[in-house]
């Protein structure tokens, strides 16, 4: 159900007044949870953030998120995921596809300006999305009609199209980009101890002002410092880490966590001698102990993984085995022989703390199963290694968009994109693209959240994804603690 405030966002001004007039001749109880506009909405991130600039991705998968997140303050993509899980549009009103669905047509909505003024034209749509699409796919504009053409069929562009990068912005002729999001950046420092963002209210937005007037962003906090200023009210919204998540539900912090959307897999280089025995791949397979990893390291906030794919995206993870079995792996290496006696070298992200905790259960368990192995911390993915310890988001509902996005981050291009969206055809080529074990998927992981005690109408999706356009500030009761929630508007 959509929120008070996205209700009265949506109507005209005349509307919203004529809806404060009658919360305002409500009765007490009502009043107490009206939406109101004002103030600065406190954001911590732990992740760095190098640019806002949708053609950038960070190749850091915090960082990427991270950006993604602000990126959605500025900008907006042609259509959305609603809360149900539903595709609803954003900048296009309708879209239709030819029969082969190889050719897509956008209808843009008329009369959307950008922040600084400027007209929402197709040309401008399809210039933004040809920067983000890839070569694959060939974009072009014309009076307010997006089309994009594939040589393949492509049944779930649109829902591909709501994720990810794929945002629509306009770049002016001194380099800077322009959004038509709900805010409008107004300070930008992201190389400072922390570094700082702060964006204003688009009071022009072509569906309605946000509630806040700023939101002001802390990059690259400390988790120590993250987890105090949730306690103490010195923030309002911050991402948390599954051990941080769980000491501040200790504290009585307000938590949130999305479903299992992000995977943790091991990606094994195709060109490393170490690793060429297919027998050596599947013995680290058996021999990794993912209910471990998921209910110690990651604290109960990831569930085991055979597939790519969660269930709640696939509906059919449970197909693909996630079994410790230690006696088969130390059968298959005395049978791998030779490559039994070799060193590897797994790799993790220096900058992400779970990875570490996650890589070196993993060298602890194949040391019972017989397989040496050392972990190496790298930045940007630093040094050769025979494999890397990867963190994917997912952050499609869609199961065939959500698995071409993976197939695209781990590079596996030798299984075709499944002929149609049906569960039959994703299992089969989820089932080959991980037969030789090149992949070997850990646990699907949620993503937390941090809330203060003035937040209302906090929205966000199963996917992780945050809505801060909704979002309106309450102080808490009198005598209330500093981060428990007022009695009334409490979700």
């Amino acid at each position: 159900m959509r929120s008070i405030a996205s209700r009265l966002r949506a109507g005209s001004r005349a509307a919203s007044a004529i809806a404060a007039l009658i919360f305002c001749s409500a009765s007490p109880a009502y009043a107490s949870v009206r939406p109101k506009y004002g103030g600065t909405l406190r954001v911590e991130l732990a992740a760095r953030v190098a640019t806002l600039d949708p053609r950038m991705p960070s190749e850091e998968s915090a960082s990427a998120l991270a950006q993604e997140r602000l990126d959605a303050l500025l900008f907006d993509r042609l259509v959305r995921f609603n809360d149900r899980g539903t595709l609803e549009g954003v900048l296009a009103a309708s879209w239709t596809s030819d029969d082969q669905m190889k050719r897509w047509i956008f209808e843009l909505r008329p009369n959307v300006k950008f922040a600084d003024g400027m007209s929402l034209t197709a040309d401008v749509a399809a210039q933004a999305l040809g920067a983000t699409l890839g070569a694959n796919f060939q974009v072009s504009g014309n009076a307010l009609e997006v089309t994009i053409e594939s040589s393949q069929p492509a049944p779930d562009l649109p829902e591909r199209l709501a994720t990810g990068r794929n945002f629509i912005f306009r770049v002016a002729s001194d380099g800077s980009l322009a959004g038509t999001g709900p805010f409008k950046l107004d300070e930008w420092a992201p190389d400072g101890i922390p570094g700082r963002a702060v964006f204003l209210a688009n009071e022009n937005c072509w569906f309605g002002r946000p509630f806040v007037d700023r939101v002001e962003v802390s990059l690259g906090v400390e988790p120590q410092r993250i987890e105090a200023d949730l306690e103490f009210g010195l923030a309002d919204l911050a991402d948390l880490s599954p051990a941080e998540l769980r000491r501040a539900t200790q504290r009585g912090v307000r938590v949130w966590s999305s479903k299992p959307s992000e995977l943790l897999a091991l990606v094994f280089d195709p060109q490393r001698p170490a690793v060429q025995d297919s027998r050596l791949r599947q013995a680290i397979s058996l021999a990794v102990d993912r209910n471990a990893i998921a209910t110690v390291i990651l604290q109960r906030e990831a569930v085991p993984a055979g597939g790519l794919l969660p269930d709640w995206v696939s509906g059919y993870s449970f197909l693909f085995p996630t079994t410790l079995d230690v006696t088969h792996a130390r059968a298959l290496m005395q049978s791998a022989g030779s490559a039994a006696t070799v060193p590897l070298v797994l790799v993790y992200d220096a900058s992400d703390a779970e990875t570490k905790a996650v890589a070196e259960r993993v060298a602890v368990n194949l040391r019972d199963a017989g397989i040496a192995m050392q972990t190496v911390a790298s930045m940007n993915n630093g040094p050769q290694a025979d494999a890397r310890l990867v963190r994917l988001r997912i952050a499609s509902p869609e199961p065939r968009a959500a698995l071409l996005e993976i197939f695209a981050a781990l590079g596996i291009t030798s299984v075709p994109p499944p002929a149609d969206v049906g569960p039959e055809a994703l299992y089969a080529a989820e089932r080959t693209a991980l037969a030789d074990n090149r992949v070997v998927p850990l646990v699907h992981e949620t993503q937390g959240s941090g809330l203060g005690a003035n937040v209302r109408d906090w929205m966000a999706l199963d996917s992780g994804e945050w809505r801060l356009d909704d979002v309106w500030l309450e102080r808490p009761a009198a005598g209330a603690p500093a981060n428990q929630p007022a009695a009334s508007g409490q979700r």
